[in-house]
């Protein structure tokens, strides 16, 4: 006896003579019931990407996130690039080439990739001092070295350590103030007190 023929739903497809209809394949879809052959995804333009492609759906092309790019139309399924550890993507930076990550400024640095600002360097505790913060490294407090000092945290990440003044010292590192030299007595006079000797 004749059966009747049904269309294939949207996301599906039949050949001629098939027994069942079929699922597009990745990469395709098809938005119309009845049809033999699926659609490719379409392609996105530069600073943004396919999203939500596949069965009966065509998908999006929703924007690039700051940090990420992309540039020019490549595959379907080309996804946004991070920016590498180190820099950030700058918001006045269009996201469609590398240009838009940016390196960290003086005084940041920026451990992770893909990501849409820096982070800024920590001070350190009275007694050490920040070293090597840049790019991608939060650096780390060093001691201060004998003969210097640091009373405080200081104002900024950047705060040194300070020579002992005339007439101090200071004979252990990490310290956070200096040693007055001790005063000799009428007629004698201190040779050699400062910096890191007493």
């Amino acid at each position: 006896w004749d059966a009747l023929c049904a269309d294939c739903e949207v996301g599906k497809i039949s050949s001629d003579g098939a027994k069942k209809c079929s699922d597009c394949a990745s990469g395709t879809y098809q938005n119309d019931s009845g049809e033999s052959a699926c659609k490719d995804c379409s392609t996105c333009n530069a600073g943004h990407f396919r999203t939500g492609c596949g069965l009966s759906k065509p998908g999006t092309c929703p924007e690039c996130v700051h940090g990420t790019f992309k540039a020019g139309l490549q595959t379907h399924d080309a996804v946004c690039t991070k920016c590498i550890a180190g820099k950030y993507g700058h918001v006045n930076h269009i996201m469609t080439a590398e240009s838009h990550c940016v390196s960290c400024p003086v005084g940041h640095y920026q451990p992770a990739d893909g990501q849409a600002a820096c982070l800024a360097c920590a001070t350190c505790p009275g007694g050490q001092y920040r070293t090597g913060c840049s790019g991608s490294s939060q650096g780390t407090c060093a001691p201060c070295a004998a003969g210097t000092f640091k009373a405080n945290a200081g104002a900024d990440w950047s705060a040194k350590c300070t020579p002992c003044a005339t007439g101090q010292y200071q004979t252990w590192p990490s310290s956070t103030s200096c040693e007055s030299c001790n005063k000799c007595g009428a007629g004698q006079i201190r040779d050699g007190c400062g910096a890191a000797s007493p």
